[in-house]
């Protein structure tokens, strides 16, 4: 399948990735990954308390080799999971947790979470193409480890289009100086090939 792609300045190109290389990589590729419910809260989108499962996933690696001093890595995530049936499971809220490292000296060494997203709207009108479409926005916020602004990612999803969105917004901060950036990305088009 084909994307044609287009950013705020207007220049188009095309190509076979959908645009889904910032999203974060599932975990379930770790052999270990274990989810507990830890109840149900209500979260307020467009004005309407919504209730969610809350939900706690934490993967783990496999163990290193014994030589190594490192026994395994555990990373942890936190997801607000919508409950009402018209919304499909939507994923409300997400947290990064953070990921811990046991030592095989029993020592554990914790990395805080560097991300957090949350669904700004539910329904949000976008024009692209010629085309309007009623898109939920999702909004990620990513630190450095020191807890400055690192990037906030807004994206339009769309279950119509192959890519899951029609349009992307992306604020970054360079860390060799602190410059911000902004870019746009709309998918105006697709073709099966």
């Amino acid at each position: 399948m084909w994307f044609e792609h287009t950013d705020a300045t207007g220049a188009k190109w095309e190509d076979t990735d959908d645009g889904t290389g910032g999203e974060r990589a599932a975990d379930d590729a770790s052999e270990n990954v274990r989810e507990r419910f830890l109840g149900i809260v209500s979260l307020r989108v467009d004005g309407a308390a919504i209730p969610c499962r809350v939900f706690v996933r934490e993967s783990s690696s496999t163990p290193f080799q014994r030589s190594h001093a490192v026994r395994e890595w555990v990373s942890s995530r936190k997801r607000w999971v919508a409950a009402d049936p018209g919304l499909r499971g939507l994923v409300l809220r997400e947290a990064d947790l953070g990921t811990e490292v046991r030592y095989r000296d029993g020592r554990r060494e914790r990395v805080p979470g560097l991300w957090s997203e949350s669904v700004r709207t539910l329904h949000d009108r976008v024009r692209v193409a010629g085309r309007s479409y009623d898109c939920w926005v999702v909004t990620r916020k990513v630190q450095t480890p020191t807890g400055e602004f690192a990037e906030r990612t807004s994206t339009w999803h769309y279950d119509g289009m192959p890519t899951g969105w029609v349009k992307r917004s992306i604020e970054a901060r360079d860390p060799r100086n602190g410059a911000m950036t902004r870019t746009e990305e709309l998918v105006v088009g697709f073709r099966y090939e």
